[in-house]
C-alpha cells in the first residue's frame, strides 16, 4: 500500500459565511488515517462492470475511485478481477465490506451475529495489501432500528484491528440523531439528493443539501459528501450540477462521491411512488459524458490549483452553521500568495449583490476560472459587488489585488 498521512490540509480549507466576523486560526487537526497526500478522491458508486473498456470510460469522465455494493462478499476470483482491472486503469477501489455486517442484506442476514465480525476481519486480511484498495466502505445509511452507533463503532474497530492505516467510511443520510453515528468511523459520507421533479430554478432542496452537508462539517469530523448524478426523477441540469459540486466544496471536504454512476449512465432509477407503484427516472446515456463530466473535470482542475492550501482559517461562529439572510455561501483558499474564491447564490431568485467581503484585500479584480461567466463583479472598498447574480449561480475566481 502507498504511504498514508493524517488529515489533509484540504480539510481546513476556509469556510466563510456572510456577513463575515473576525477570523481565527484553526487548530491542528487530530491525527487519523487519511487519504493519500495530494489526492482528492472522486468516487463513482456502482461504477458498472469491471471491464477495461468501462473503467477507462469512468476514468475519462473524471472519477478516480470505483465501487460495487458488497464487493468483498463475492467469490475471490471476482474480487481480484475487479481490483486488478481498477489497477490497470489507474483507479482505486472503495472496498464495500457492508455485506458482512449489514443484517438487511446477505450474507450478514444469514449469519449468526457472532460470525459477522470475523468474516469482516478475514476479508480485510485477504485484500488489504492489494495496491488498488483505497479505503473501506463499512456501512450504508445506518438506522437505530438496525444498527446503533456503538455497533457501527464495533465494526470500525474490527477493521482497524486488522488494518490500522487505511481509513473506514460510511454513508449517512439525514435521519433522526444522525450525528450520533459520525464519530464512529474515520470518514463520514453524507448523502442528499435534492433534484426531484421541481422546475428549475425552483429548488429549495438545493439549499437543504448545503445545510445538511454544512451541519455534518460543523461536527469537526472528516467528510466526503455523496452527490446526486441520477434522475430522481429529473436529471440535474448543468447549473444544478455546478451548484451541488462547488457548494459541497465550501465545506472543507476531503473528496466527493456520486450516487450512482449506474443510474446516471446505464439504467433508469425506479422512483418510489406514493401509491406504491414506482416510476422510472429520467435517463440519458450521454448524460455523464455531456453534462456531468465537464463540471467534474472543472472541479478537479480547481482543486489542483488550490490544494494544498498554505493557510487554514475559519470564521468565528462558523461552527454554529446557519445560512445567513443574504443567502450566499462562499469559501476562500490561499496558496503560494494567491487567493481563490468560490461564491454561490443560495436562492432561486436573481438579484444584485453588494455585501461586506473580508478576503484580506480591500479591492480586487476577479478572474473567472473554468466555466464561470464573465461579469463586472469586483471587490470594491471591502464589498463584493455582483450585478445580476443568477439563481443558484456559482462563481469561481482568482483574486487579483487592485482593480
Amino acid at each position: 500500500m502507498s504511504t498514508w498521512r493524517p488529515r489533509t490540509v484540504w480539510r481546513a480549507a476556509f469556510l466563510f459565511l456572510l456577513p463575515l466576523a473576525s477570523v481565527l486560526w484553526a487548530q491542528p487537526a487530530a491525527e487519523k488515517p487519511g487519504i493519500p497526500a495530494g489526492t482528492f478522491p472522486i468516487v463513482a458508486f456502482s461504477a458498472g462492470n469491471p471491464t477495461d473498456t468501462n473503467f477507462a470510460e469512468v476514468k475519462s469522465y473524471g472519477f478516480d475511485y470505483v465501487h460495487r455494493y458488497r464487493l468483498t462478499c463475492r467469490d475471490d476470483e471476482q474480487v481480484k478481477a475487479y481490483l486488478d482491472t481498477a489497477q490497470r486503469q489507474k483507479l482505486k477501489v472503495m472496498m464495500d465490506m457492508s455485506g458482512f455486517v449489514d443484517p438487511r442484506h446477505s450474507p450478514a442476514k444469514d449469519m449468526p451475529p457472532e460470525k459477522r465480525l470475523e468474516a469482516l476481519r478475514a476479508a480485510v486480511r485477504k485484500w488489504k495489501d492489494h495496491p488498488a484498495v483505497g479505503f473501506w466502505y463499512i456501512y450504508d445509511e445506518p438506522s437505530p432500528k438496525v444498527m446503533t452507533p456503538a455497533q457501527l463503532k464495533e465494526i470500525h474497530d474490527a477493521v482497524k484491528a486488522e488494518c490500522p492505516d487505511i481509513p473506514t467510511a460510511y454513508a449517512q443520510h439525514w435521519a433522526e440523531k444522525w450525528w450520533e453515528y459520525v464519530p464512529s468511523v474515520d470518514i463520514v459520507m453524507p448523502d442528499f439528493y435534492p433534484v426531484r421533479d421541481q422546475k428549475f430554478p425552483e429548488g429549495n432542496r438545493l439549499a437543504l443539501m448545503t445545510e445538511f452537508f454544512g451541519n455534518v462539517a460543523k461536527t469537526g469530523e472528516r467528510s466526503m459528501p455523496i452527490v446526486q448524478c441520477f434522475g430522481f426523477p429529473r436529471l440535474p441540469n448543468t447549473a444544478e450540477v455546478r451548484y451541488m459540486l462547488f457548494s459541497s466544496l465550501t465545506q472543507g471536504i476531503e473528496g466527493m462521491a456520486f450516487w450512482s454512476y449506474w443510474y446516471g449512465r446505464f439504467r433508469a432509477f425506479k422512483v418510489p411512488g406514493k401509491d406504491g407503484k414506482p416510476t422510472l427516472g429520467q435517463l440519458d446515456k450521454q448524460y455523464m459524458k455531456k453534462v456531468y463530466s465537464p463540471v467534474l473535470l472543472e472541479l478537479k482542475a480547481f482543486v489542483a490549483d488550490v490544494m494544498p492550501a498554505t493557510k487554514a482559517e475559519y470564521v468565528k461562529g462558523a461552527k454554529n452553521w446557519l445560512l445567513d439572510d443574504k443567502k450566499v455561501v462562499h469559501a476562500l483558499w490561499q496558496r503560494e500568495g494567491t487567493t481563490y474564491a468560490v461564491v454561490i447564490s443560495n436562492q432561486a431568485e436573481e438579484r444584485n449583490l453588494d455585501i461586506p467581503f473580508d478576503c484580506g484585500l480591500p479591492s480586487a479584480a476577479l478572474t473567472p476560472l473554468g466555466s464561470t461567466r464573465k461579469s463586472t463583479a469586483a471587490i470594491r472598498g471591502g464589498h463584493l459587488v455582483i450585478p445580476g447574480m443568477k439563481p443558484w449561480e456559482v462563481f469561481v475566481w482568482k483574486l487579483v489585488p487592485g482593480e
